[in-house]
């Protein structure tokens, strides 16, 4: 253990560690005592997976569930040092040859499951564990049940311990005849267990967290009849675009979202530039596309550079209506950390078009938030997301998401997992990635995987004691 003396200040002492526990096969959890000269190995969930099933002499090896139990720190400043290492496959290797399932597929279907509307009985959660295992975050604190496992100055909140702030803490609340409470901004009150803008704030609310697709949708006003053929007689009528990728299918195969190009004309402040079109075959609360930012955050998403446009119907930001050109910021998602324009846009001859239930995106550019575009030579990565599910003055976010028969679906595309590349020469029409039918409400997860036959992630032992250290709780 270390002792904080203050300014930086550390010495090594000779307290407590915690405890270390172990679930027994029989359900106990017990205490182990470990000598200070020992080192203590633990098989991973990946033993069951890989050797027990190919055992001749029938070994039966187990991935104890565990857990550190800290020591009290009341009076103290302990820090306990520790240092881990995962090792994983890479994301292009494959788990299920047969089917193609790369190891990327299978930790990316876990990444989403978790970062999703709270469902913490979805398959995705499944992935790595057997044995009727789940992924379960570990989070115990402090005894104290009425924070939830956490500090006394901390509240359950977005799947952690977030503590009070000077505005929203129980004293600060209670003088305004509330209670602090772990919301959205939509004043929903959350157990804790929601991805999101959640956070700690007072609040008289009882109205529990709602699904994208249980507020009123964009789409909800449709106008009847409109059809695939229809999408493609407006897509048609456009302009006389030469280049064209089918971004997303629908679950009869048919295009959902659709990019168009031609290289234009005339130069654009003195070089090349294109005229393209990003269409939707719905309606929406806004749409964008751009430059992925190699090796930033959530594949390429962070520090990216995109034009977006707004629909007019959507109020949550009156001065931000039309296109846009922005930059995704580095560590923050949400559209309020990065909502300013940049100040010297290349793009014009822009506009966002909903006509008889179809959207388009109209603009001429050949730079993005100031970094050019590869027009006459060369390629693009690129990224493109829409958000088809409520207005943003509804659902107080901003996500790429959408809604079909009551399942939330995700319009997004490109980045590092399933490149969108582009070069502007090649005029070939084509699918940028199959695999991303959007099959919502089709038995399907966003990866084209079935909800009943979600394979597990089989890793090596050792790469698995992150895993095992989340299933005791």
């Amino acid at each position: 253990m270390m002792d904080d003396l203050g300014r930086g200040n550390l010495r090594t002492v000779d307290w407590p560690v915690g405890e270390f526990r172990l679930l027994l096969r029989s359900g106990e959890e017990v205490m182990v005592e470990l000598p200070s000269d020992e080192l203590f190995f633990l098989l991973g969930d990946g033993v069951h997976q890989y050797v027990n099933s190919r055992t001749r002499n029938g070994l039966d090896l187990r991935a104890a569930p565990h857990a550190l139990v800290m020591p009290s720190s009341e009076g103290k400043n302990q820090w306990r040092l520790w240092y881990g290492r995962m090792f994983l496959p890479p994301p292009d290797a494959l788990h299920d040859v047969e089917n193609g399932v790369t190891f990327g597929d299978l930790r990316r279907s876990l990444q989403e499951a978790w970062t999703s509307d709270g469902n913490v009985d979805g398959p995705g959660l499944t992935v790595g564990c057997s044995q009727g295992y789940r992924v379960h975050e570990l989070r115990k604190l402090s005894q104290a049940p009425s924070s939830g496992g956490c500090a006394s100055n901390q509240m359950q909140c977005w799947f952690r311990c977030m503590n009070y702030t000077q505005a929203a803490n129980p004293g600060q609340c209670a003088a305004q005849g509330a209670t602090v409470k772990c919301t959205n901004r939509r004043d929903e009150v959350s157990n804790g267990k929601h991805h999101g803008d959640y956070a700690p704030r007072c609040s008289n609310s009882t109205q529990p967290v709602r699904g994208s697709c249980s507020l009123p949708q964009v789409n909800a006003n449709r106008p009847v009849g409109t059809t695939a053929s229809g999408f493609e007689a407006f897509v048609a009528k456009q302009g006389r675009f030469v280049g064209r990728h089918d971004l997303l299918l629908d679950v009869q195969s048919a295009p959902e979202v659709v990019f168009l190009w031609r290289i234009a004309d005339d130069l654009l402040n003195g070089t090349a530039a294109i005229e393209g079109a990003l269409a939707f075959n719905g309606q929406v609360s806004w749409m964008a596309w751009g430059l992925e930012n190699l090796g930033g955050k959530h594949n390429g998403m962070n520090g990216g550079r995109v034009v977006m446009g707004i629909s007019s119907q959507d109020e949550e930001y009156p001065g931000l209506l039309g296109v846009h050109e922005y930059r995704i910021h580095y560590q923050m998602s949400s559209f309020n950390d990065w909502k300013t324009p940049y100040a010297t846009p290349a793009t014009c001859h822009s506009s966002v078009v909903s006509e008889g239930g179809y959207t388009v995106m109209h603009f001429k550019t050949n730079s993005i938030y100031g970094q050019p575009l590869n027009i006459t030579s060369g390629s693009n990565r690129l990224l493109w997301s829409i958000r088809a599910s409520s207005y943003m003055h509804v659902g107080k976010d901003s996500y790429h998401e959408g809604c079909r028969g009551g399942t939330r679906v995700r319009y997004r595309g490109g980045g590092q997992l399933h490149p969108w590349v582009v070069d502007f020469s090649d005029t070939t029409r084509r699918v940028v990635n199959p695999s991303a039918t959007n099959q919502g409400g089709n038995g399907h997860d966003m990866n084209g995987l079935p909800y009943t036959s979600l394979p597990k992630l089989p890793m090596l032992a050792a790469t698995m004691l992150v895993i095992s250290n989340m299933m005791l709780g």
